[in-house]
């Protein structure tokens, strides 16, 4: 029995139980950017990097809700 189903039947479906696997803000990042690019400017440009997993984060989270 997969997880999802064992809590499903567990609490009687009283709680709402889905099973998401979303990527890191980095994960995305290394995604849409080429990751020895990315890795460089890690080092090189923080700032930049930092910029982009900041806008990252708030679509990450609104599809978690």
């Amino acid at each position: 029995m997969n997880m999802e189903k064992f809590f499903i039947k567990e609490t009687k479906q009283r709680i709402p139980i889905r099973i998401t696997d979303i990527e890191s803000p980095l994960g995305v990042a290394v995604q849409m950017w080429n990751p020895i690019d990315f890795y460089t400017a890690l080092y090189n440009s923080p700032g930049e990097v930092h910029f982009l997993l900041l806008s990252i984060i708030p679509i990450l989270l609104s599809q978690l809700r």
